[in-house]
């Protein structure tokens, strides 16, 4: 699963999990070998206890739209695992059980059974050994959207089972259904053994109108036709899989097809953006290949589906040869020109080996899934664009885990969590992912993806902990690797460093202090260090085993830097590095590789850039990568005004850079001071970046043309709304704030009737949350304020997703305080409010 992050104003917990059968969690921290580093401790979570092996699962669906129900048969095929059993328990939320038998010869066996709404008890009708194969039909109706009264609130929280505008009331939004099983959801819309060590073979029979299309795992091996305008779909999976994999999809979606060796690959999105399904998923039948080619384990499952769905709980899910994507995926041309949305489906389709094929036995051991499917994203990047994307992209994954850690470190395997939706999180991906790049640098290509390839091999079909992994690259390598996966998987943290360089006698020294706490580990890891200038570059590995180390190079001619870490390898937070400015300059230019050019940059940076420095920089301009580009435009943007001044011309030059966000930093640099004042251009020469802005706001990147609208509006504000008013017919979602924002500077009726047409529950979270924005400034507007109060009582009253109500809420009381009519309204909200988070919020403000 890839997770993303709403950007509205409060975090939002994604994920949740339960468990359906608690046991004696002291006994479990006893027998736990994980050491806890705090008096308060976290249960431990075990992998479960298997006293079935589920063989296959075979479901018949289908849909009451108007109540939001399913109604199921499942058929479990299965044994006792070892001891001989007279009764099974399933995982079964909020059902209502209409018939449970075993079947026999075509025959049903009526079975007791007692039924709690989380676990379903079922007394056989006698005793079965391990050699016993029995079949079990069990009738239900599934109720996902009275979860939250017949369950406890961590179970409810995942309801599995989803119905997407069912009765059509909502505007826009299209009528869908589908499934998310991890990590305990699949219990919520079919009877099962809800675990991730867990799996079978499947079939799926969905009925529906036929007008929609279904999706599944596995072929679509048949479809019926009946009489009352429906059709029954039937999927079937014929290799086994983890329950919380097993998904189905149904909707009025557009199919694209194509192939991968012969097998379908397909890509379903909503009917308009059926011209762009190619564009979005189309590198994907690549992916597959290079993947497969990569790990020398071809592709596993029938086919390779693509969904896109409405309200999606996450980013995307991997679920076995049908991936679900939430809606943010589908975009159009010049979309995609911004943001292409590929690391989502690299990441998936990364999942269908690891975490489909091979996966993880227990949440605690969630790393082994996610980890890889984030290392999946930057091969893809590094094979399909290049070794500086590729970097960039894991810089920011470093960025991301180290931001995390600075609140809590926790060990990459952790058996010690409340919630397997605890696991999801920058340790279990982003650091996972670093740790095994650590780890393929270490070991060289050939033993990392030979070691690989074993495990994908050796385990598949099964599930797995973080022994197995290690024990594969012990076996190609012949190493002992227990060192580095207690190190870097079984305990918290990372090396911190204070690093500084000098020159001595003839030599270069660099000398590295490990600043973590006295109570941290003292961290082993082999780096490498680059001699750069004159006959070098030439590359040494040497290994830091203690606090405090010193490294000696000898002076040859021409050398002029000594870069540590010359990979950018090492999982570790470099507090502090000194050395002489000339070699970072040095660096910014001659630096092989992304990550030495964006370091050396970096320093100067935190030293401040000065004249000396614009040769340096200037040249840096003209870096084949533009991610240093923008980052020096940035830097050149926060620079001492004389250095400024003298930027100008390349900057301006800038604007023409053929990426865009290169051309949107040079926008933004000239939004300073030295520019503009009280919105107005200074006395500087203008002329050419104020026509120039004119043809931005027509760029092909819809990110730069919102900045250079900003831009135009500050400077030129008759220009910027006659553009407005324009194209106030044909604004999109992604122009529709700026467009907004202008007009009610303006104090221009028109904008309240703009951002009317964008606050409805069809457009994304962020296209409301900026409208609440919007009408939030509007309340300032003695002539707006009627209207814009009216329209966020709107969003705060009727609104379907309760962090946009927040939103709508925290508009009005930022703008107007303690007004009367504001608390009126709160007072009336918090009598039909249900949302625990807002009521409380309200009721504070309420009492201020």
């Amino acid at each position: 699963m890839k997770i993303w992050i709403t950007s509205v104003l409060l975090p939002v917990c994604l994920l949740a999990g339960c468990r359906s059968r608690p046991v004696d969690e002291g006994a479990r921290a006893e027998s736990s070998p994980e050491v806890a580093s705090t008096a308060e401790v976290a249960p431990y979570q075990p992998s479960e206890t298997r006293y079935f092996d589920l063989i296959h699962t075979d479901l018949k669906v289908d849909f009451d739209w108007e109540l939001e129900q399913m109604h199921g048969v499942a058929r479990l095929k299965m044994r006792p695992y070892f001891h001989p059993a007279t009764k099974v328990v399933l995982d079964a939320k909020g059902f209502v059980i209409q018939k449970v038998a075993r079947v026999q010869d075509g025959n049903e066996i009526v079975l007791r059974h007692t039924y709690d709404q989380m676990n379903l008890e079922v007394t056989l009708d006698r005793t079965f050994s391990r050699n016993d194969e029995f079949e079990l039909s069990i009738e239900y109706i599934s109720r996902p959207a009275s979860l939250d009264t017949l369950v406890p609130v961590e179970a409810a929280d995942e309801p599995g089972l989803y119905f997407i505008n069912p009765r059509g009331e909502r505007e826009g939004v299209p009528r869908q259904i589908w499934t998310q099983g991890e990590s305990r959801g699949a219990s919520g819309w079919f009877p099962t053994f809800d675990q991730p060590n867990e799996r079978c073979t499947q079939e799926m029979h969905i009925r529906v109108a036929d007008t929609f299309l279904t999706l599944s795992n596995g072929l679509l091996v048949g479809s019926t036709r009946h009489d009352d305008g429906t059709r029954t779909d039937h999927w079937k999976m014929s290799m086994p899989h983890a329950p919380y994999l097993f998904m189905m999809a149904v909707g009025k979606f557009h199919k694209e097809v194509d192939q991968w060796r012969g097998k379908e690959v397909s890509y379903y999105v909503e009917p308009q953006f059926a011209p762009y399904a190619k564009l979005i998923f189309g590198n994907t039948p690549e992916m597959m290949e290079f993947f497969s080619q990569k790990l020398g384990v071809d592709y596993p499952w029938e086919k390779y589906a693509q969904i896109v769905v409405r309200d999606f709980v996450s980013g995307a899910m991997e679920n076995t040869s049908a991936t679900v994507h939430f809606d943010g995926l589908q975009h159009d041309a010049r979309e995609h020109v911004d943001e292409t949305r590929e690391d989502y489906i690299s990441h998936e389709l990364f999942h269908q080996w690891f975490g489909d094929l091979v996966t993880c036995e227990s949440w605690a051991n969630l790393t082994l899934n996610e980890g890889f499917a984030t290392y999946g994203e930057y091969l893809w990047k590094d094979y399909k664009y290049g070794h500086d994307e590729a970097e960039y992209h894991l810089q920011g994954d470093l960025e991301s885990y180290l931001g995390e850690a600075m609140n809590e470190k926790k060990p990459l395997i952790r058996f010690h969590h409340e919630q397997p939706g605890d696991m999801f999180d920058s340790h279990s991906y982003q650091k996972g992912g670093r740790v095994l790049h650590m780890l393929r640098y270490y070991l060289g290509d050939p033993a990392f993806f030979q070691g690989l390839k074993l495990y994908l091999t050796k385990n598949a079909f099964t599930d797995v902990e973080v022994d197995e992994l290690r024990m594969a690259f012990e076996e190609v390598s012949g190493e002992d690797l227990k060192w580095f996966f207690d190190q870097w998987f079984m305990k918290p943290g990372h090396p911190e460093l204070d690093i500084s360089h000098s020159v001595e006698e003839g030599k270069w020294l660099v000398h590295v202090v490990q600043t973590q706490e006295a109570s941290d580990p003292v961290y082993r890891f082999p780096v490498r260090f680059e001699l750069q200038g004159g006959q070098y570059p030439d590359l040494k590995e040497h290994w830091i085993q203690t606090r405090d180390t010193t490294f000696s190079f000898e002076m040859g001619e021409g050398m002029k830097n000594v870069v540590f870490d010359a990979d950018n390898v090492l999982l570790a937070d470099r507090r502090a590095e000194f050395k002489p400015r000339e070699a970072w300059l040095h660096q910014v230019l001659q630096g092989s590789a992304y990550g030495q050019r964006d370091g050396a940059l970096t320093a100067i940076e935190g030293q401040g850039v000065s004249e000396a420095d614009l040769d340096v920089m200037l040249q840096a301009l003209r870096d084949p990568f533009w991610g240093i580009r923008a980052r020096v435009v940035e830097m050149l943007a926060s620079a001492p005004e004389d250095v400024v001044l003298k930027s100008v011309p390349a900057v301006q030059a800038a604007m023409d850079d053929p990426n865009p966000k290169v051309r949107k930093e040079a926008i933004m640099f000239f939004r300073q001071e030295a520019f503009i004042e009280d919105g107005k251009w200074t006395g500087n020469d203008v002329a050419p970046i104020n026509a120039k802005l004119k043809q931005l706001v027509n760029d092909t990147s819809n990110n730069v043309r919102r900045i250079a609208l900003r831009l135009l509006h500050f400077v030129e504000p008759a220009a910027a709304v006659e553009f407005v008013e324009r194209r106030l017919g044909t604004a999109t979602p992604l122009l529709a704030p700026v467009f907004a924002d202008i007009l009610v500077k303006e104090n221009l009726g028109s904008s309240m009737g703009l951002v009317e047409r964008f606050i409805g529950p069809e457009q994304d979270f962020a296209t409301r949350g900026d409208m609440a924005d919007a009408l939030e400034l509007a309340l300032e507007s003695k002539e707006l304020r009627p209207k814009a109060m009216a329209l966020l009582k709107r969003m705060a009253s009727d609104d379907p997703t309760w962090w946009i109500r927040y939103a709508a809420f925290s508009a009005m009381t930022s703008a107007l305080g303690n007004d009367p009519e504001v608390r009126e309204f709160l007072l009336e909200r918090s009598k039909v409010e249900k949302v625990p988070y807002l009521l409380n919020w309200i009721e504070s403000v309420l009492e201020n």
